[in-house]
Parts: structure tokens; sequence; C-alpha cells
């Protein structure tokens, strides 16, 4: 059963800048996720039931920029999400 992970993306500095201005740094993106869940089978190994609930939780967000003329990483701030999953 996993609880909690972390994830990590480095920091860096957009690759060939064109102009001045493109030369920028960005921060190392960092992800905090939990998980939790169950699988279980019940009626007699007739019906299966798997559940979950995860959290997801990010902080500077890398984007890639794909618009000329800046193209690189560009920061996009934090984020978190959850969700429920139910299976039979």
């Amino acid at each position: 059963m996993r609880l909690g992970a972390t994830g990590f993306k480095g920091a860096g500095e957009n690759p060939r800048p064109l102009i001045v201005e493109q030369e920028t740094t960005f921060a190392e993106e960092t992800l905090k996720s939990y998980e939790i869940g169950f699988k279980s089978e019940v009626l007699d190994h007739r019906l299966r039931v798997n559940g979950a609930v995860f959290y997801s939780k990010y902080d500077n967000i890398q984007m890639s920029v794909l618009t000329c003329p800046q193209f690189g990483f560009s920061p996009a701030g934090c984020a978190a999400w959850g969700c429920t999953e139910v299976m039979s």
C-alpha cells in the first residue's frame, strides 16, 4: 500500500534565447502525491470492488512555451487536485 510519494523536476534556464528578454531561469518543480485504496472480492468471489482516493499538489509547475518568438519553459504557478475512483 502506497500512502505518499514525491516528485521533482530540476530548475534551469531557457535554452537558445533569441533576444535578451528570453534569457530567463525557472525554479524546480515539485510534486507531493498521496493515495490510499482497497481491493476486495465479495459474494463468494463473484463481485470484485476496488476503490482509491488520491490527492496531488504541484509547486512551480514548468510549462513548455512553443509560441514564436518565445520558446522554452515558463513558470505556471501551483496546482492541486484530488479524485475518487471506484470500480467493480
